[in-house]
């Protein structure tokens, strides 16, 4: 986050064109490094704005599913990248992020820009 400014602001600049969801796994890997108090709560604030996307069983049982051929094809996939793209695919949303290792998982959708 530091080495590209606050997201919602980046975000808010497309929010008439998109609508922005989030899910626990995000919350967590966002939330963990912040260390003002006042940003935790800003944050927080903000995320609370948005659509949250469940973790359900059914999600769960779609990673199962994933995670296996990701390791056979030798593409070991952390478990918050598979918690994001579980709760992405079982909403069909598309997942916008900088981090390639997404695009390796099979049926979701993802965006690197808003060009």
């Amino acid at each position: 986050m530091r080495a590209r400014g606050d997201p919602f602001n980046f975000l808010s600049q497309h929010q008439d064109r998109y609508n922005f969801a989030t899910c626990g796994a995000v919350m967590v890997e966002v939330l963990q490094g912040i260390r003002s108090p006042q940003a935790l709560t800003d944050l927080e604030s903000k995320f609370e704005q948005m659509i949250y996307l469940p973790t359900d069983k059914s999600t769960w049982q779609l990673i199962q599913k994933t995670s296996p051929g990701l390791l056979r094809a030798g593409l070991p996939t952390a478990m918050p990248d598979l918690i994001i793209a579980g709760c992405a695919i079982a909403a069909d949303a598309t997942v916008f992020t900088y981090d390639s290792d997404f695009d390796q998982i099979p049926d979701l959708k993802v965006i690197h820009s808003f060009a």
